[in-house]
């Protein structure tokens, strides 16, 4: 295990409780909960980010955030979910995890990034509202997000997620 730099180890209730690592100095995380939000006609939903904001501006993602300390991962998803797009959600597991790279901006400069992505249906009628840090929403089908100039993270889980739902 000499060769491990960071290890999350979840708690009870799928909380992130603490971080353990190989050396006396402890690394970041930064834990960010995300939703591919799903409608019958297989269709996901998309936000782009502003222009205006400093991280991803411009970019398209899945509605989600950053996962406070203590906090049950499920419950963030539908938290966040909501606080973005007004939307209720039923959750459907299993998350696809994705990232491990290093944040190289921002007030967690250095810190390892990693992105857990849940699979969520709509399930309360009802316009998408959208919160300050987007402008734009659209309800696409998998070549259509493909097409997108999707944010990294969320480019490398949607191409997991369509290779998994063609199975």
């Amino acid at each position: 295990m000499r060769n491990v730099k960071w290890l999350l180890v979840p708690r009870k209730g799928n909380c992130v409780s603490k971080i353990k690592t190989g050396s006396k100095k402890r690394s970041t995380v930064v834990v960010v909960t995300r939703c591919f939000v799903r409608q019958p006609d297989q269709t996901f939903l998309l936000l782009k980010r502003s222009t205006s904001d400093r991280y991803n501006a411009g970019k398209w993602e899945c509605p989600g955030g950053k996962l406070e300390p203590g906090e049950n991962v499920i419950e963030s998803l539908r938290q966040k979910v909501w606080k973005e797009t007004s939307l209720l959600l039923r959750l459907s597991l299993p998350l696809i995890c994705t990232g491990g790279s290093a944040v190289n901006g921002g007030s967690v400069i250095n810190s390892t990034y990693i992105v857990l992505f849940g699979i969520g249906y709509n399930i309360k009628s009802g316009p998408v509202g959208l919160s300050a840090e987007h402008d734009q929403y659209a309800w696409l089908n998998y070549s259509q997000m493909l097409d997108h100039d999707l944010a990294t993270e969320t480019r490398q889980a949607a191409i997991f997620l369509c290779d998994r739902l063609r199975e």
